[in-house]
């Protein structure tokens, strides 16, 4: 996956954007309902036949997009969350919650399958993605290296040194993970 394709792939529907344009969220309730609809998150839903046929990494780069565009203030995407958003493989099933590093200040909480992690962050660790702020690749990769199962962490850090297996946007040196 190019990191161009996130929302293009997510198919995802916000009842905000549906009730921005003067109409009601009442058709996404309805089709959930009737199971056309999957509801990945509180205002944020998903065609039922195109949820079906995504991997469990497009699932999960879904269910990120649906957290961070649901909520008020931009959060950082980070950790195993900025590593699907990156395109790292993982040896193991992807997790069942977002992780989003905010302001050391904010009063937001980790709930509803999302792990808030408060830290202070250097602008060089922060890069933006189709709108999304998302930790860059070294900062991913050190973060992975230091909270993620070793498994998880070698094989995302083997595919950005490997010039084979990552692309120009996640490709990573030794020298870069040794500085960052």
């Amino acid at each position: 996956m190019r990191h161009n394709d996130i929302t293009n792939r997510s198919g995802l529907v916000l009842v905000r954007d549906i009730v921005g344009i003067e109409q009601d969220d009442r058709t996404l309730r309805r089709d959930h309902a009737v199971g056309a609809r999957e509801r990945i998150r509180r205002g944020a839903y998903v065609d039922d036949a195109l949820w079906a046929s995504m991997t469990p990494a497009d699932r999960y780069r879904a269910r990120i997009l649906a957290a961070v565009r649901t909520r008020r203030r931009m959060p950082v995407v980070a950790f195993d969350s900025a590593a699907a958003l990156w395109g790292y493989p993982r040896a193991s099933a992807w997790p069942g919650v977002v992780h989003l590093i905010v302001n050391p200040e904010s009063a937001a909480r980790s709930k509803n399958g999302v792990t808030i992690h408060r830290e202070g962050l250097e602008a060089g660790d922060v890069v933006e993605m189709e709108g999304i702020l998302v930790t860059s690749p070294q900062r991913t990769l050190v973060d992975l290296a230091r909270a993620a199962q070793f498994r998880d962490s070698v094989a995302a850090i083997d595919c950005a040194l490997n010039p084979e297996r990552s692309t120009n946007y996640n490709q990573v040196t030794k020298d870069q993970l040794l500085d960052e």
